[in-house]
């Protein structure tokens, strides 16, 4: 069975596979080569993750040094929980679209930029952001975030302490939402910002309002 932590370090990754013959084989690919994470398990393309990447894999954790992931780098991948280390300064585009079993994720403080659908067809219930939008200034909705249609599996959203204001309109028509966590450093929330969010019953307010 492959092991279920499966880790990315800065250069190279390791997993075990104990299924070959002769007992459990370690194995280190340059992180550098890859563009997404089935490329470890054979995938040519991210089109062919769910045939690659075995749905025994269920936590992948990044190790500090990773700066950028990569274009659709998790799409389709039946992980449960996925680990994002410090060092993260950008998520690309569609990145975790259709991984359908992760429930929860925590974007890290450092991150500035995040990619156009980058949770787009994805089940999150649970998402905590640096900001909301492609940067701090660009793009300052959520619905960019999954490409103009945000998920009706998306139930709580928290920003981190870092996060200095909300955008106008940022969670417009994000029906479905139903709880908003405010960092201590927010101070400004823009025009409309919660417009249209029909079952958000909740925000909790940090000490910077």
């Amino acid at each position: 069975n492959l092991e279920k932590q499966f880790k990315i370090e800065k250069k190279n990754y390791e997993f075990v596979d104990s299924n070959k013959d002769g007992g459990d084989v370690t194995e280190t690919i340059d992180i550098n080569t890859s563009k997404t994470i089935g490329y470890f398990f054979g995938a040519s393309t991210y089109s062919h993750h769910s045939g690659c990447v075995p749905s025994s894999l269920e936590e992948i954790t990044i190790l500090e040094g990773c700066k950028n992931l990569a274009t659709r780098c998790f799409y389709d991948i039946d992980v449960k929980k996925v680990n994002l280390p410090n060092s993260l300064n950008s998520v690309g585009e569609y990145c975790f679209t259709r991984c359908f079993d992760l429930k929860e994720l925590i974007i890290p403080q450092n991150v500035n930029n995040l990619g156009k659908g980058c949770f787009y067809d994805c089940h999150l219930t649970s998402l905590s952001l640096p900001f909301v939008g492609q940067t701090v200034s660009q793009n300052r909705t959520l619905a960019y975030l999954y490409d103009n249609s945000v998920s009706s599996y998306l139930e709580e959203v928290i920003l981190l302490d870092g996060c200095t204001s909300i955008a106008p309109s940022a969670f417009k028509n994000c029906k479905y939402i139903e709880t908003v966590v405010l960092g201590n450093t927010i101070t400004e929330i823009g025009e409309s910002a919660f417009a249209g969010c029909t079952a958000l019953s909740s925000i909790k307010f940090g000490s910077g309002l």
